[in-house]
């Protein structure tokens, strides 16, 4: 344990706890800290986004660099992040029902209708910009609209729109549900 969080070297999983915070409408965020974009993220924590950077240093998480300079270039390639693709597990129960379902289909591209492609999050890290981290100062820490300050982000095509991806609420849990997110890293 680290903190909220519970670590398995063994089996490079990380997992914490959070709450369902939204069901419907435009998101940009998978996950945030209680004191960061919540009216635009799908779970909320406690657990601090330094905390979970320093967690996947530990278990020996791959941080990819020059995704936001490829995205942000003005002809940005095709780039093949399958090799650092982190899945991301969302784990509930209801009334002695379980649920353990892929955060990527838990948000829909409204232009094709589709859901974020499995293992398509990878570990970018925040900066540390004079002495202060951005993950903790914004509360980010998985972002579906690319985010800089983010400890995780979305690879799949459209990462770069603010105003394509809506909650799927087919797939979520209920508003407001404790729930426990799982961080499996590829195998190095």
């Amino acid at each position: 344990m680290f903190g909220d969080l519970e670590i398995d070297k063994n089996k490079s999983i990380i997992r914490m706890p959070a709450v369902c915070n939204q069901v419907n409408g435009l998101v940009e965020y998978g996950i945030v800290h209680v004191n960061g974009k919540t009216h635009e993220s799908l779970f909320r924590t406690n657990v601090r986004p330094q905390v979970l950077h320093t967690s996947l240093l530990l278990i020996k998480g791959r941080q990819v660099k020059g995704f936001f300079e490829n995205l942000w270039s003005e002809n940005p390639k095709q780039m093949d992040y399958s090799d650092f693709g982190i899945k991301v597990e969302i784990s509930w129960e209801v009334n002695s029902t379980k649920f353990n379902v892929d955060l990527g289909e838990m948000s829909l591209n409204q232009s094709n209708g589709k859901t974020i492609s499995k293992n398509s999050f990878i570990f970018t890290g925040s900066k540390m910009i004079e002495g202060t981290y951005m993950g903790d100062a914004s509360g980010s820490i998985l972002a579906i609209y690319a985010d800089e300050e983010a400890i995780l982000n979305n690879t799949d095509y459209g990462s770069d729109n603010d105003d394509l991806w809506i909650a799927n609420g087919k797939k979520m849990p209920p508003l407001e549900h404790e729930v426990m997110i799982s961080f499996l890293l590829p195998k190095s």
